[in-house]
This record gives C-alpha cells, sequence and structure tokens, in this order.
C-alpha cells in the first residue's frame, strides 16, 4: 500500500533506480518502455501506474486527484531521484520537486499540461481554450462518455483516429476519461502557490521542459511561463512531434534526456 492505495509498479534496468517515471493520463507505466528500451544497459528507474490507472487501485475519490497522485508519488522517494513525468505526470513530478527539492536531483517534463500557467501569461487563449475544455466538461455531466472521449483523443492522442483505434482501447479509455477532470482543479487554478513567489522561482534543481512542435497550441505558452519562473530551466522542442513525445520520439527523448543528465 502506497499512500492508502494498492499501487502497481515495475523497474526498467536492474540495480537501484536512478529515475522515477509517472505516465501520462489515460496510460499506465508501460507507456515509459519506448523511452526506457532507447537509453541504454545501464539506465535503471521505476514506474507506477497512478490511482485509477493500469493494474492500480482505482481513485477513491475521498481527495483532490492530482494530491492523490502526488501522496503516493512521493513514497518512492526514499533517496534522493530524477524525476521524469509527461503530460499529468508531469504536473506530478513539478508538485513533487516543489514539495520534496533535497529528494530530486533534476527534473525533465515532457509537455506538462498545467494550463494555467499558460493562461496567466497569455490570457488572449483562455476563450478559445475554456470553449474547448467546456464541451469536453459538458459531455462528461451528460454522461456520454465515449463522446467525450472521442473529444479528448481527438485533441490530446498522437496515434489512430479514435475511430480506428480497437474496440479494447476505446472501452479502456472511456472507462477512465472521468479522471480527466478529476484533475482539472490543480490544472486549471493555483491551489499550490506555484506561480507566486516562494513557488516555481524557488525550484534549486535543473529543469528541462520537452514538447513536440506538432502539438497542442496550448503546450508554448505553458512551457515558456515556466521557464520564465524556474531559474535553471531548459526548453527543448522536438521537431515532427506532438504531445506523446516520449513515446512516438523516444530515441530523440533520450538523447536528450542523455545530454540533459550528462550535462548536471
Amino acid at each position: 500500500m502506497r499512500a492508502g492505495y494498492s499501487i502497481n509498479d515495475i523497474q526498467f534496468g536492474s540495480g537501484d533506480a536512478t529515475a522515477l517515471m509517472v505516465h501520462c493520463s489515460l496510460s499506465n507505466a508501460r507507456s515509459w518502455a519506448p523511452l526506457a528500451g532507447q537509453m541504454g544497459a545501464e539506465f535503471s528507474a521505476l514506474a507506477f501506474d497512478l490511482p485509477g490507472h493500469g493494474q492500480s487501485q482505482d481513485w477513491t475519490g475521498t481527495q483532490d486527484y492530482q494530491d492523490a497522485c502526488v501522496d503516493v508519488a512521493a513514497t518512492y522517494l526514499d533517496r534522493p531521484l530524477d524525476l521524469v513525468g509527461h503530460s499529468f505526470g508531469a504536473t506530478v513530478a513539478l508538485r513533487l520537486a516543489l514539495a520534496y527539492p533535497r529528494y530530486v536531483r533534476s527534473v525533465v517534463l515532457f509537455e506538462p499540461v498545467y494550463f494555467y500557467a499558460g493562461l496567466t501569461d497569455f490570457p488572449e487563449l483562455r476563450p478559445r481554450y475554456d470553449g474547448e475544455y467546456n464541451e469536453f466538461a459538458a459531455l462528461l455531466q451528460c454522461g456520454d462518455l465515449a463522446a467525450a472521449a472521442r473529444h479528448f483523443m481527438q485533441r490530446w492522442g498522437d496515434g489512430p483516429d479514435w475511430d480506428h483505434l480497437p474496440a479494447p482501447h476505446q472501452s479502456a479509455i472511456t472507462r477512465r476519461i472521468h479522471l480527466i477532470a478529476a484533475g482539472g482543479a490543480a490544472l486549471h487554478g493555483d491551489p499550490h502557490g506555484m506561480l507566486s513567489s516562494g513557488g516555481l522561482d524557488q525550484l534549486p534543481m535543473p529543469v528541462m521542459l520537452v514538447r513536440g512542435d506538432q502539438s497542442h497550441y496550448m503546450m508554448d505558452p505553458i512551457h515558456t511561463a515556466l521557464a520564465r519562473r524556474i531559474p535553471r530551466c531548459d526548453q527543448i522542442v522536438v521537431e515532427g512531434a506532438g504531445h506523446m513525445v516520449p513515446i512516438t520520439h523516444a530515441a530523440d527523448c533520450a538523447t536528450l534526456v542523455h545530454q540533459f543528465w550528462n550535462g548536471l
């Protein structure tokens, strides 16, 4: 049990893990396999299924979803590690770095979906984004989970079109689509003061932000807003990649991570 949840985890490589990897929403720990497979024989990392994902216990709903994920992830910080996060998992990693800086040596964030940061610095995008998200939220509220899943994947999935996904894959996404809204409070506000003085501006470790140049229009402003506040921050753009950049462009991302870690 970890933070009150039965959590499934896996290890890539052998020996003592040097990194902790936090996957994106609607996925699981094994989504890191392509990147881990490109990292070389000496790479060793732990990855876990977030609550409600993979083989981990379902989210209980008794606390904010991101808070639950952060609490679970924190149980793995028994020694200094490098954090690697993707999308929602990257926002979890960012909060871990703020809360436990002495246990975090560095942070690699693939497209952290901290929308509030981008909308704070680029308010002209709010009408467009709010219209998009409100459409998704309305589908959830009326109980049309399949339509909500389709709406979400059309904007954030880099794989086959929804109608060409295998039925079991569609079903798995639809069953978990409520978790997107469950994590929304922390992504659409600043309940933990990350953007305020004493938040991200106090991060002591180096951070690398990686995004695809073909990704959702919000990712560039989010990265720009975060980089303005994080003292030791590199921004990298992978050409031809979308939101699933650590999966679709694993070899490129592995090279970037190696270069980042070698330069610490």
